[in-house]
């Protein structure tokens, strides 16, 4: 299970998302440049549309990072298959109110937030919403290593909106920053919506 995590906003123009990333492998770098790959989706998903539209997404990522998405999987080097899910999580706490105080004179009134206030108990849910991804070899040119996992990835945000289709496109391309690659550690990547990759898979519906 991914490791939950807090919200984080950051302050601009652009709407931005944190993604947090871990790349898993037992070799340097296990997926060699223009691999050819085919991206799988289960079958008996429960909403196969959201896969299939995922499925297109990464294959578009692919193209963009220098690999060959495959139509068939005999004809690929590597089988990619991934999950996708969201996790529901509530905060509770204290937060302080600043009460308004009307001050003035005459006709002319004017307010102002001074220190009168208190602390009132609030409750928030929040989501982490995550990615994890598979690749194996197919056994293409060495049937020795036919089933073999060459690499996980996973990748995670935490959000107020529990809107997982937007969030899917930002998952995906924090992967792909470390696509193949064993991180050693969980590393953050800020990826706003005038990222061109963004632009470029969210037309796939």
């Amino acid at each position: 299970m991914l490791s939950a995590v807090l919200p984080i906003f950051l302050v601009g123009c652009a709407e931005s998302y944190t993604v947090h990333v871990n790349g898993f492998s037992e070799v340097e770098r296990p997926i060699w440049n223009m691999a050819a790959i085919y991206v799988a989706v289960d079958a008996n998903s429960e909403n196969l549309i959201f896969e299939k539209e995922i499925k297109r997404k990464t294959e578009k990522l692919l193209s963009l990072h220098g690999y060959v998405p495959s139509a068939k999987e005999q004809l690929a080097d590597y089988r990619l298959s991934f999950e996708a899910g969201m996790d529901s999580r509530e905060v509770r706490g204290y937060g302080y109110s600043h009460m308004p105080v009307r001050v003035g004179y005459g006709h002319y009134w004017n307010h102002y937030y001074g220190d009168y206030g208190m602390y009132a108990p609030y409750a928030r849910s929040f989501y982490n919403q995550w990615l994890r991804m598979r690749i194996s070899d197919t056994g293409r040119l060495n049937p020795l290593r036919k089933g073999m996992v060459e690499w996980v990835g996973e990748a995670v945000t935490a959000r107020y909106s529990g809107d997982l289709r937007e969030a899917i496109n930002y998952l995906l391309v924090g992967s792909f920053e470390y696509f193949g690659q064993d991180t050693k550690k969980r590393m953050t990547v800020t990826i706003d919506e005038n990222d061109l990759r963004i632009k470029e898979i969210m037309e796939y519906r």
